[in-house]
């Protein structure tokens, strides 16, 4: 079961997210906060999978939650929900340590996929995210030699851990640079990041 606490000031929006994810029997939505500082009580209290997090909210920015959260707790996934659309947010957001970001014009579906992604280790950017961060990234592509091996490990199939003793770097390290290749290469997940390296020519 996957608990995932929704913060949005929006309680629309919120009992919407509510119905749209409890058609599945493996998603149940734990809570709702409505404003930074009862999200950051709730992600404590409801100890919450997966926090989808909107970045506008009445005391605070999403920016500031996110970067709390996933200082605290870093096992607790969050995924961007929100309008905002310009490459500022997204790249402050992915520098706060989220770990998908979706647009509110996502589909149901495209929710619950990202949900379970990033549930399960992997990182999730809808369409229209991803194809700004590929564009950006297009401009110029710098891939360290430790990102080098950490990109090669990956793809010959070894967990974060396996890689760190291979590396003689921590797992946290190793899934530093995991995120950095997914964000060069504009890709919504490890999945997706194998199969760009490989036609980019990476691998």
């Amino acid at each position: 079961m996957i608990n995932v606490l929704i913060v949005d000031d929006h309680p629309l929006i919120a009992q919407g997210l509510v119905k749209s994810l409890e058609k599945l029997d493996s998603i149940k939505v734990c809570g709702i906060a409505i404003t930074g500082k009862e999200a950051l009580e709730k992600v404590e209290f409801l100890n919450p999978d997966v926090v989808l997090l909107d970045i506008r909210l009445p005391d605070d920015n999403g920016i500031n939650i996110c970067k709390s959260i996933t200082k605290k707790t870093p096992s607790q996934k969050v995924i961007a929900l929100t309008t905002f659309n310009q490459r500022y947010y997204i790249q402050s957001m992915i520098d706060a340590g989220v770990q998908g970001y979706l647009l509110k014009s996502s589909s149901a579906d495209e929710i619950i996929e990202a949900i379970i992604c990033v549930s399960e280790g992997e990182t999730y950017y809808c369409e229209e995210v991803e194809k700004i961060l590929r564009q950006q990234n297009e401009q110029s592509i710098y891939i360290s030699k430790r990102e080098m091996e950490v990109l090669k490990l990956i793809a010959e199939g070894f967990t974060n851990q396996e890689i760190a003793e291979k590396l003689f770097i921590s797992p946290l390290t190793v899934d530093s640079h995991r995120k950095n290749l997914i964000m060069k290469l504009g890709a919504k997940n490890t999945a997706s990041l194998i199969s760009i390296a490989n036609s980019d020519g990476y691998l």
